[in-house]
């Protein structure tokens, strides 16, 4: 019986159990009322003298056909009471259930078009609460949705011109026959194109896992000039063609709780920014704050213009001429999902000298080594 009722629309689910208690109650009430009034008839009886037998029996014969009128009194308005009850009843849970079945209605109407929303009902109630929590999840979606459209029509874009180019190298050292140095020099091209192509992968599977919350990180005590030190010297001879300098200006006690090899990517993509667009020293600052570590990268450039701050950390976006290049404008994009999977936050600064702020939630007391050695030294001996 119960998996018949399971299969059945919820309007006459709730209906017949709203008619099963309305029949419960209908039945005590009706056994107590029969009961009362049997007891009132027979103590009625009771009150006759005994010798009285005619008296006795014409009341016993009155006390069974009020009984038997009140039985069906009773049957006839506990069985129209029902019946009314049964129709008030579904109607009230259609009513109720209606916005349910109209959002069911746009959704199955509208289930193609990302972009749709349901009806919230002007109730005020669980149902418009579900309406706005579905909603908002639906808009969480499409925001999800939209962003890997973007990421594909861009890395699509992006990938299209360095595969064309390949293709390009290899119809021309197979158009005819070649000499071995002729198909070494094209060998050798043809690896310097996938080189160009495998960081760029690397680059678009980082963002793809940060966007699904799956950045994998080994979170670990770490030095901030220890991991600056090593970005600033794989850029040294960089910067030294170049006739720059890279420098560092951080505390060696200043500690972070964070990925050491995502951190070092983060500052190697904003030195190697740094080095690309800016212009004289690139330095790599930090400081403690009241509850993060802000870690700086800044150089002696024009800085970021016409507004540029406001989407530095787009994929695929690079700034004006002055400040473009052929790369693929990934390099502030991983900075911000490194930092975000941090717990923390990239910031383009504005003003002169282009300046990228990377905050990272501070370290527990416990945890920093120059609270420790400050504690120490103030511990009695």
């Amino acid at each position: 019986m119960r998996d018949r009722l399971r299969g059945q629309p919820i309007t006459l689910r709730i209906t017949a159990g709203f008619l099963c208690a309305m029949a419960l109650l209908f039945a005590l009430t009706g056994a107590f009322i029969y009961e009362r009034m049997h007891f009132a008839l027979n103590r009625s009886i009771k009150d006759v003298p005994s010798a009285n037998r005619a008296e006795i029996a014409a009341r016993e014969q009155h006390r069974d056909e009020a009984l038997h009128e009140l039985l069906i009194q009773l049957a006839v308005a506990f069985s129209g009471t029902l019946l009314i009850s049964g129709i008030v009843g579904h109607r009230v849970a259609r009513a109720a259930l209606g916005p349910v079945e109209r959002m069911r209605r746009r959704a199955s109407a509208e289930s193609a078009d990302a972009s749709f929303r349901l009806p919230v009902p002007d109730t005020h109630d669980e149902l418009s609460r579900l309406a706005v929590t579905l909603n908002d999840l639906f808009a969480r979606v499409q925001a999800g949705v939209d962003r890997e459209r973007r990421l594909i029509a861009d890395a699509s874009h992006e990938l299209r011109t360095p595969l064309g180019q390949l293709l390009l190298r290899v119809d021309l050292a197979l158009s005819r026959d070649r000499s071995r140095e002729e198909l070494r020099s094209a060998l050798v091209d043809l690896h310097e194109d996938v080189g160009r192509l495998i960081p760029l992968a690397n680059d678009l599977l980082l963002l793809a896992r940060a966007d699904d919350g799956q950045l994998p990180l080994r979170l670990e005590h770490v030095a901030v000039l220890d991991v600056a030190s090593g970005s600033a010297r794989r850029f040294e001879q960089a910067a030294r063609s170049e006739g720059r300098t890279i420098a560092l200006a951080i505390d060696g006690a200043l500690a972070v709780q964070a990925d050491r090899d995502r951190l070092a990517q983060a500052l190697d993509n904003l030195i190697d920014n740094a080095l690309h667009h800016g212009l004289g020293t690139v330095t790599v600052a930090a400081a403690k704050q009241p509850a993060a570590v802000a870690i700086e990268v800044r150089d002696e450039g024009p800085g970021f213009g016409d507004g540029f701050a406001e989407h530095a950390f787009d994929r695929f976006t690079t700034a004006n001429p002055g400040r473009s290049g052929a790369r693929a404008g990934l390099g502030l994009a991983i900075v911000a999902a490194i930092a975000a999977a941090h717990g923390g936050r990239a910031t383009a600064l504005e003003g002169s000298g282009g300046t990228v702020e990377i905050r990272l939630p501070a370290p527990a007391p416990s945890e920093d080594p120059l609270t420790r050695a400050l504690d120490a030294h103030a511990a009695p001996a």
